[in-house]
């Protein structure tokens, strides 16, 4: 078994975000939220836990983006997470997601949270959080960091439309400043992890690592310089919820064409669909 210490490996990451992200002056604001995030992980009050609005001038680079984006709302930031037990642990599994997504926000501060909303109990407990019942198995044997592609997510209007950050060209082409910060900070967040495997949820998240990482494998599962990485499809219920509908395709299509092999085929589906995140 592996040893890691926590919290130097947790500074090391808070002094990348405050170096990067914001502005020097919220380090220890940030190195504040994480001790009380860790602290707090298992606390049961459902107010336990305050992640302050910032305002952009608090932000590095992305503090531009209040002057540039006309109407900016939904503007959220979430913290990676490190989670399972670092004394002790078989592999270093890095999660990444796409970007911090808001909905309901309808002012140019910026929601903190973090990935997933896993610092908070009750959010990882509702039944409906297939990510935290994706996750927390892992993080048995397992050390376990969370982080976005993409730090920021912010919305705007353009020509009477409302745009996403995560399609913003300006935000991230290739030759954007941003898509620079972007990239040196996850491949800052890789070298301090070190992670033995990389998973991406979702084929957005995916295609964004893929061209940070220059890598140009059509491969679900790939190793690269001793990572293995697994490009997995999103886990939200937007996209599990079509798993019984193509169970039943197959049982249909099977019963139709009296093709026994398809109808079982449908029915392991089923079957397995159950004990997807156990």
């Amino acid at each position: 078994m592996n040893k890691l210490n926590h919290k130097d490996l947790q500074k090391k990451i808070t002094v990348v975000l405050s170096e990067n992200l914001f502005n020097t002056s919220f380090h220890n604001t940030l190195e504040n939220y994480y001790e009380c995030i860790y602290n707090n992980f298992e606390f049961e009050k459902e107010d336990r836990l305050i992640l302050n609005n910032v305002l952009f001038k608090e932000l590095n680079l992305f503090s531009n983006i209040a002057q540039q984006k006309v109407n900016l709302s939904n503007c959220g930031i979430d913290f990676p997470i490190l989670l399972g037990n670092t004394n002790s642990f078989q592999k270093k599994i890095m999660i990444v997601a796409m970007d911090p997504k808001r909905n309901a926000q309808h002012h140019d501060e910026i929601s903190l949270s973090t990935v997933f909303s896993l610092h908070n109990k009750n959010d990882r407990n509702t039944k409906k959080n297939d990510y935290w019942r994706f996750i927390e198995p892992l993080t048995k044997n397992n050390l376990v960091y969370i982080t976005d592609v993409y730090k920021l997510y912010y919305e705007y209007q353009e020509q009477n439309k409302t745009l996403l950050s995560n399609k913003d060209k300006s935000f991230t082409g290739n030759n954007s400043e941003y898509y620079a910060l972007h990239k040196f900070i996850l491949n800052e967040e890789i070298k301090i992890i070190q992670p033995d495997m990389i998973i991406t949820l979702g084929i957005e998240s995916a295609n964004a690592l893929k061209t940070i990482q220059n890598i140009k494998s059509k491969e679900i599962l790939e190793t690269i310089n001793n990572i293995t990485y697994l490009f997995m499809p999103h886990i939200s219920r937007t996209v599990t919820q079509n798993i019984q509908t193509i169970a039943n395709l197959f049982i249909s299509i099977g019963l139709l064409k009296n093709n026994n092999e398809m109808n079982e085929l449908g029915k392991k589906i089923q079957h397995f669909k159950k004990q997807l995140f156990i």
